[in-house]
């Protein structure tokens, strides 16, 4: 039983660390949109902007999730994305903004 509290304690906090706020952007609040079946939360101050997929993805090839990730990002702020910009991996997006 121990076992399996301590097991619910972490999948909590896990979860609940999903869906906080970024350190990059504080007070800002997510816009949740969706890329091909896959969600991503938008975070943008109007000069950079971060995606955060939040949703399984098997399909692990870097270059499609950032794709995804700046398309979902294009949706939200409306903005073009310097591409020397784009920073990352497969889950956490970070670009700036030309707008």
């Amino acid at each position: 039983m121990q076992r399996f509290s301590m097991f619910l304690c972490v999948a909590a906090g896990l979860v609940a660390a999903c869906d906080s706020e970024t350190a990059s952007f504080p007070g800002i609040a997510p816009v949740r949109v969706t890329v091909d079946d896959r969600d991503f939360d938008v975070y943008s101050d109007g000069r950079t902007a971060q995606a955060i997929r939040m949703s399984f993805d098997v399909d692990v090839s870097r270059e499609r999730a950032r794709l995804r990730s700046m398309l979902a990002i294009r949706q939200v702020t409306g903005c073009e994305i310097e591409t020397d910009s784009v920073g990352g991996d497969q889950v956490i997006v970070t670009v700036d903004l030309d707008c």
